[in-house]
């Protein structure tokens, strides 16, 4: 049995017709595939940090806050540190928007602050991230210079007042 050579010349050319089509589908599937995962494969980052990272400060936040674009999961760790001394208490996710970290401080003196952290993204990736920031000393206010300068002044008045006292009983 032959197949009447019209019909094999017809097969022939819509096999070649669709050869084109599974040429291009094999690639287009596989960057549907891998394309869709793009995200999926990105880890969580920080969009921003308050006070701003390289920030200069004429005196120290309440707190540390470091805003991502999707809620985490949770917080591994948090510190922020003054010439290495740890300045801060517990970090934890704000109330409510579990996209911002929020490190309060608990002492805050002029200096480089360094701010660390490590947290949980929605991936159940763990990310760690870091910034910094300045306090600027600030000037004592004038109240302060006077009640520094009367009590300056207060002791020299009772050392002389004394040596004074000492003097006229004739010691």
């Amino acid at each position: 049995m032959t197949t009447p050579r019209r019909a094999r010349v017809r097969s022939a050319h819509a096999c070649r017709a669709r050869t084109p089509l599974r040429r291009a589908a094999v690639p287009a599937a596989l960057a549907l595939v891998l394309g869709g995962t793009g995200t999926a494969l990105a880890h969580s980052e920080a969009t921003g940090t308050r006070p701003a990272d390289g920030a200069t400060l004429a005196a120290a936040p309440a707190q540390v806050v470091v805003t991502y674009g999707e809620p985490l999961l949770e917080v591994v760790s948090g510190e922020v540190t003054v010439a290495g001394r740890p300045v801060s208490g517990r970090a934890r996710l704000a109330p409510g928007d579990r996209r911002r970290l929020v490190i309060p401080l608990t002492d805050h003196p002029a200096g480089a602050y360094r701010v660390s952290w490590t947290v949980v993204g929605p991936d159940t990736h763990r990310v760690a991230g870091s910034a910094t920031f300045t306090v600027r000393g600030t000037p004592m206010p004038a109240t302060l210079r006077r009640l520094q300068a009367r009590v300056r002044d207060t002791g020299a008045a009772i050392a002389q007042a004394a040596t004074g006292w000492g003097e006229a009983e004739g010691r």
